[in-house]
């Protein structure tokens, strides 16, 4: 066993950070630094939004498998070397050195600041973005384009997904043709619609006043298994640095460290170490690791060491902790295929500081179940303690001209026995709950709660000298997983980054010879022209499913996701702005689709960015969206105005908990810490690993002018191949409404925030369509709601025979029929307790949860209401049995198109006109003016005669021009 020759490989670290332009700069070929300002992000809006992946603006946030480790070593190497070394010297001058301070400082901040010059200097106006140079347009056959000559089968051998060509007459109702063709498309869970010929909106947003903000990505730092294991590394390193144990090293078997959190998962899956001790199993966990065990025959003696002196001391403490009732971290018991371990954990316990015995131990004091370690870090690097944090305030208290006797007073008298959540985090012991010996109550570095060493399991002897994690949070880490925030930028100082980083990329990461020509000169048509940018596309997207996978190569980029509109509107024309512009009128725009006849997302009464109001997202090469599904399961259409392409996966909705099974596979840990992982979007496999699960995965390249519908559950995921501009927005058929119910249940399972309810949905609906033929589809999705609500009421009248009952029809904020267990939106019936001047809700299955005192059950509508409205839908639904109409699931689609202020429709208008209750005007849903289909047809027949083919324009790079057509 070898603990000391072995040197990891160089980490390296590229982030499209350190490529800084200002906006005044005409030649993109040199790389001129620049200092851009530290400005505050785009005004939010009152708009409610849509659930977005966890973006973490604070420093200090981990961002990735290198950061991480590199941070925890930091304090090490900077204790172990004396200030102005020949060791510092060296580092200073090693580019290995340099690379690995990049890191490090990406750790402790927003994003790497390898290049101090983008610190702050004032933005110039941006210049307006040259179109010309930018591909917006691409044959609209053949589609999908064939595979280049050089790989005729796209990487892990992803089928593609179904392309839909409509014809003028077709395109002319959205609503209607999309669900003509969803019979087929969701068994693919996404699609593509191309436009007719000739449909070409013009891009409306003004390119040289819009902002937004961008998200780093790491890209190893997303792969689900690389995730959890690097958790369980980080809690295995903190957990015996902090107990002081002497001697802890990974041991080296062929050049290469163990795997430790892959060998943790062998043993437990065989039955924990007892087990395979006992039955002499080691045979078949050196096998299962991947190990010769007939040629290195020493390889299981090694492997049981290891577990024995890193693993077993960890497990133990786990136990103690679960059996004084803490929450520790799940045993990965199923298997996992091909997770190396991480090389900075082996560097980092190979280089800790030796002990006064000449053995290697971790620079932490010694605790009862250890060796003792002097203090190796330097008085800034020691634990604070509660003394010290009384010190602080003094000194605070002191410079304010307080007296420290005021400030003592304040303080609890000692040994009085109360609550610690009654006290300061760290002012008292939060195991013994008393407050003496404040030099020895160590303060926890995640959640500044104190704890008496000797109160500890096991005790410490002295304060560490670097940090201390308490139970609680050394389980939790890794739990707090998010995007840091990047820069604001404008349209074109954005496109000179992600550009030259793309450029640097393909000079750094040339494709290999013999799978494109690489040199202009080979080019000799058009046809080749085209197969050489479509190889340079497949050589992308290996390279970032290779990226994604390293565990040594970490690349950093920028996307502008999730970036709101409502600002300075979106990327297509809308009528507040352009009245004069047909296509503000268009049904497939995205500022009108999601509230077109036929959308259920029209009935919803205020505006959701996100939902109903388009996100816009602006990427560079590499940028990704994670595996996710779209709120409340709905349909979701995403438009791409221009620039380079957009690879998309779906998988169908039928398959959606076998790619959680995947994923939960791979990674246990992650859902336990997180059981709402899968909501983060942020989270990564490769669909050639979800293919073995047998999870049926679908890939589509979008190009400008192209349309990708995903559908109801299915989950997607994709990448961006360069420079692009694109524009989404959620809308729902009819037949979405079962799949919505069982979004909203799973929601409540997991404790997540709805974005809108949906039983009041359901009444809105019923409210405003009176069409016969809709009754027909509402019918039993009413009837399911009305039957659950009443059997509720019931049991809560059985349960709760004193509650005070009352039926209140005003209009409340959502906040005010919201359950604060499980965090739905109650909106027919709340069980509410009045707790001084606030109010306690919950649902009717939370009642339980509430604080004592008067419960108040408060109706929306009477149990003879609900009934009433309930006769009203059957009686139009019967209605339709006996006469012929059109289609289920319309109403009128003649319906045209409008911008964001929509206008209620006449029957919302008249009072008279309604059967049911009349909501306020605010309350009222918003629809659509209407116009005929005959109309609408001439309309889009005029559009498509509007414009003619252009080119398709010339890529970033200059091998990468595409062909003109």
């Amino acid at each position: 066993m070898s603990t000391s020759k072995y040197v990891p490989p160089v980490e390296t670290f590229q982030s499209s950070m350190d490529l800084v332009f200002s906006d005044d700069e005409d030649d993109i070929d040199e790389q001129v630094p620049v200092a851009l300002p530290t400005v505050s992000s785009v005004a939010e809006t009152s708009i409610k939004g849509r659930n977005t992946p966890a973006t973490l603006p604070r420093p200090g946030a981990r961002a990735s498998k290198t950061n991480a480790l590199a941070a925890l070593n930091t304090s090490v190497q900077k204790s172990a070397t004396p200030a102005g070394s020949k060791a510092d010297e060296s580092d200073r001058a090693s580019p290995a050195a340099a690379s690995s301070t990049a890191a490090t400082d990406s750790s402790s901040t927003t994003g790497p600041k390898t290049n101090p010059a983008r610190r702050a200097a004032k933005l110039a106006k941006s210049p307006p973005l040259d179109f010309s140079t930018i591909r917006t347009h691409v044959p609209r056959f053949p589609n999908p384009l064939p595979r280049p000559k050089s790989r005729p089968t796209r990487i892990f051998g992803i089928p593609e997904a179904p392309v839909y060509h409509p014809s003028v007459e077709e395109f002319a109702h959205p609503m209607e043709y999309i669900e003509k063709i969803a019979v087929e498309a969701k068994e693919y869970g996404i699609c593509k619609i191309v436009p007719p010929e000739g449909w070409r909106p013009p891009f409306a947003l003004d390119s040289e006043t819009f902002r937004f903000k961008t998200r780093l990505q790491q890209l190893n730092s997303m792969e689900a298994s690389a995730r959890a294991s690097l958790n369980f590394l980080e809690q295995l390193y903190l957990f015996h640095r902090q107990q002081g144990n002497s001697g802890i090293s990974i041991p080296t078997i062929g050049t290469k460290p163990v795997d430790m959190w892959k060998l943790k998962r062998e043993v437990s899956n065989l039955g924990g170490y007892a087990t395979v001790t006992n039955e002499r199993k080691w045979t078949t966990v050196g096998k299962q690791m991947g190990y010769n065990v007939t040629v290195n025959t020493t390889v299981c003696s090694q492997l049981k060491t290891a577990y024995l002196k890193i693993v077993v001391p960890f497990e133990d403490y786990v136990k103690r902790v679960n059996l004084a009732g803490g929450v520790p971290p799940p045993d990965p018991t199923i298997l996992n295929d091909d997770v190396p371990v991480l090389d900075e954990l082996a560097t980092k316990l190979n280089a800790t500081p030796k002990a006064s015995n000449g053995a290697e131990s971790l620079a932490t004091p010694g605790s009862d179940a250890g060796g003792s370690a002097g203090p190796v870090g330097g008085a800034n690097d020691k634990v604070r303690t509660a003394s010290d944090k009384l010190n602080e305030a003094i000194e605070l208290d002191n410079k304010g001209a307080a007296s420290v006797t005021k400030l003592a007073g304040l303080l609890p008298s000692r040994d009085v026995k109360k609550p610690a959540y009654d006290d300061t985090p760290g002012e008292v012991c939060e195991i013994c709950t008393k407050d003496h010996d404040p030099h020895k109550i160590v303060l926890c570095d995640g959640c500044d709660r104190g704890y008496h060493l000797n109160c500890l399991s096991p005790p410490l002897q002295e304060v560490p000298t670097s940090q201390f994690f308490c139970d609680t949070c050394l389980f939790l880490n890794g739990a707090d997983y998010g995007f840091d925030e990047g820069e604001e930028h404008s349209l074109h100082s954005f496109r000179r980054r992600a550009d030259a980083f793309k450029r640097k990329w393909l000079q750094e990461h040339p494709m290999p010879l013999d799978k494109g020509k690489g040199r202009a000169m080979d080019i000799e048509s058009a046809e080749d022209e085209l197969d050489e940018q479509l190889a340079i596309e497949d050589h992308f997207e290996r390279e970032f499913w290779r990226l994604v996978e390293s565990q040594h190569e970490t690349v950093e980029v920028e996307y502008g996701a999730d970036v709101n509109s409502t600002k300075d509107g979106g990327g297509f024309p809308n009528l507040e702005v352009h009245p004069q512009d047909p296509y503000s009128r268009d049904g497939w725009n995205l500022n009108n689709l999601p509230i077109l006849a036929g959308s259920l997302l029209r009935y919803i009464k205020s505006d959701i960015s996100g939902m109903t109001i388009p996100w816009i997202y602006v990427g560079m090469v590499f940028s990704t969206f994670a595996w996710h599904k779209e709120d409340h399961y709905t349909y979701s259409i995403n438009y791409h105005h221009w620039g380079d392409t957009k690879t998309w996966y779906g998988i169908p909705g039928a398959d959606d908990e076998k790619l959680e099974a995947a994923m939960k596979l791979a990674a246990p840990e992650l859902f336990d810490q997180q059981p709402d992982l899968m909501f983060q979007l942020v989270t990564l496999m490769s669909p050639g690993r979800l293919k073995k699960h047998g999870v049926r995965v679908v890939a589509c390249d979008q190009r400008p002018n192209e349309f990708i519908i995903t559908f109801p559950r299915g989950y997607h995921s994709g990448f961006n191949h360069g420079f692009n501009f694109n524009e989404a927005v959620n809308f729902a058929l009819p037949g979405w409404l079962p799949t919505g119910l069982k979004c909203v249940n799973r929601y409540r399972d997991i404790k997540k925030n709805p974005v809108f309810s949906h039983d009041e949905l359901l009444v809105t609906i019923a409210q405003y369509e009176k069409s016969p033929r809709n009754s027909r589809w509402l019918l039993p999705n009413y009837k399911e709601m009305v039957d659950r609500e009443l059997v509720s009421r019931a049991r809560i009248r059985r349960v709760l025979p004193n509650a005070e009952e009352d039926v209140d029809s005003t209009e409340l904020d959502e906040e005010d029929y919201q359950c604060g267990t499980c965090r739905v939106l109650c909106f027919l019936s709340q069980i509410v307790v009045e707790v001084g001047e606030e109010y306690k809700i919950s649902c009717l299955d939370h009642y339980s949860s509430l604080p004592e005192g008067t419960k108040h059950f408060r109706l929306r509508y009477s149990d003879d209401e609900l009934k009433a409205m309930l006769a009203k839908v059957k009686a139009r639904s019967d209605k339709a049995g006996r006469v012929s109409e059109g289609p289920i699931g319309f109403g009128d689609l003649g319906a045209g198109s409008t911008g964001r202020k929509r206008k209620t429709s006449s029957a919302a208008a008249d009072p008279s006109a309604a059967e049911f209750a009349s909501p306020s005007l605010a309350q009222r849903p918003k629809v659509i003016d209407d116009v005929s289909s005959d109309d609408s047809a001439a309309v889009a027949a005029s559009l498509m005669g509007a414009h003619q083919s252009t080119t398709w324009a010339t890529t970033s790079h200059p091998a990468a021009a595409a062909p003109v057509h």
